[in-house]
């Protein structure tokens, strides 16, 4: 029985702008304002224990349990984090191959469980104000797309490989990750839901 923790924070950088500007009513460029977004801080922290109860190294095939914690540490306001606490238990199961573990695998499955429900964002005035001013006589010009996403709990899913080209000192890494929504849902102008498609994200990188 072993007991490792990580701590993950992500460091955010936000800046984009809000179209359409607003015109002021007129035709001259020089006086519109535009909506724009900039921001920076830290997202939600995580962290992540890891209970080992079989280890790879004595035995073929090991197996850990990490109840991983997210904390709202992160702007809501900003798009920084969720402003809620969120727990994301998982079971990994993970091998080592070959002389020396040159080769890893690991497998993961587990849940990401909102504690205040579903986070949603809706493109709208309450959420992002942006003022719009148009010619008397002109048409109206909507400035948000009221569109928005619906987040509930979630079915996580991993799959990892590593492969020592220099055994624990120098590794290549690649990563698969999967999830589907439990409620997860897509918010259209009219105000209707539908259902999200599963999503991934594959990642590759080395390990000093």
């Amino acid at each position: 029985l072993g007991l490792q923790i990580g701590l993950q924070l992500p460091i955010v950088v936000l800046t984009g702008d809000g179209t359409p500007a607003d015109t002021r009513g007129t035709l001259i460029a020089n006086d519109d304002i535009l909506h724009q977004m900039d921001a920076q801080g830290i997202g939600d922290l995580v962290v992540h224990p890891k209970i080992r109860f079989i280890n790879p190294s004595r035995k073929k095939i090991g197996v850990s349990l990490m109840p991983s914690l997210v904390l709202p540490t992160g702007d809501k306001k900003r798009f920084m984090g969720e402003g809620q606490f969120i727990f994301q238990p998982s079971v990994v199961v993970d091998a080592n191959w070959g002389r020396f573990g040159v080769l890893r695998t690991a497998i993961n499955l587990g849940a990401r469980i909102r504690t205040k429900g579903a986070s949603t964002f809706v493109d709208n005035q309450t959420s992002f104000a942006r003022p719009i001013t148009t010619a008397v006589g002109a048409p109206a010009i909507q400035p948000n797309t009221n569109q928005g996403i619906k987040v509930g709990n979630e079915i996580l899913a991993g799959l990892g490989v590593a492969w020592g080209l220099v055994p624990f000192r120098f590794d290549l890494v690649g990563e698969v990750y999967a999830f589907e929504g439990l409620n997860s849902k897509k918010i259209a102008p009219d105000g209707s839901e539908s259902s999200m498609k599963p999503g991934g994200e594959a990642i590759a990188g080395i390990k000093l």
